[in-house]
């Protein structure tokens, strides 16, 4: 008699676990591929320096913006965008393209000079741009 429950009952264990993978929901974090900067090559201390960032994210819908870092070292302000995509054996992925499309960024300055506006991307490489901030 034990045998014979103790048979369904791994069999039962085994099914739920199965089950429970197969819904499982992986998500990939990556650097978003920006290949242009938008931006003015001079502004006043006293403006903001909007940066229009454009870029193919991905080609289904199950990519998406994820988030943006900021990190200044110097007068190199380096922005790290990042996508992710989700995927899903029960998750339909509509052909699409998905892009950063003019995605808008805005910075501040406290101090006259010259700036490098510097976004990291895949591989190792990077796009950037100059920016003069002058005292009013």
């Amino acid at each position: 008699m034990k045998t014979k429950i103790f048979i369904p009952l791994i069999l039962g264990i085994i099914s739920i676990i199965s089950f429970s993978n197969c819904n499982k929901e992986t998500v990939t974090k990556f650097l978003i591929e920006v290949d242009s900067i938008v931006m003015a090559d001079t502004i006043l201390l006293s403006e903001t320096l909007n940066v229009e960032l454009y870029g193919t994210i991905g080609h289904t819908g199950c990519y998406e913006f994820s988030s943006l870092e900021f990190e200044q070292i110097d007068t190199t302000i380096i922005m790290e965008v990042w996508g992710k995509k989700t995927e899903s054996k029960d998750l339909d992925c509509p052909e699409m393209l998905v892009l950063l499309d003019g995605a808008l960024v805005e910075i501040t300055f406290n101090n006259a000079g010259t700036y490098v506006i510097e976004v990291k991307l895949p591989d190792n490489r990077k796009l950037s741009e100059p920016v003069v901030v002058l005292s009013p």
